[in-house]
């Protein structure tokens, strides 16, 4: 059984040094079907709520949305301010709520 061993390997090596360009041509060849094999079976999916699983609480309140409101796609809103956006100085406070301390409490008439 070695012996048979040993002579495809002396054959392949006989191969490689006597005909070196095909043996790169058919290198080249193997790589090239491979790497496209390997691409065909890709699939690029670039949406954020995919990345998610679905039960995940933001997905979920996504969809909920997305039903209440019978649209997909959103709209994101960016705001710029040289001074920060979180600054609280600049917030004017919501009726109904009174500032104590570091943190916004709602006032609820029922208490």
């Amino acid at each position: 059984m070695f012996k048979s061993l040993n002579a495809i390997q002396s054959a392949i090596v006989e191969v490689g040094i006597t005909r070196p360009k095909l043996v790169l041509v058919g290198a080249l060849i193997v790589t090239i079907v491979l790497l496209v094999a390997l691409v065909l079976r890709v699939t690029v999916d670039t949406d954020p709520e995919n990345m998610l699983s679905s039960s995940h609480p933001v997905r979920v309140l996504n969809n909920s949305i997305a039903e209440e409101f019978g649209a997909k796609n959103m709209l994101v809103l960016g705001i710029v301010d040289d001074e920060g956006v979180l600054n609280r100085a600049r917030w004017p406070t919501p009726p109904g709520w009174w500032r104590t301390s570091k943190r916004w409490t709602v006032w609820n008439p029922r208490e």
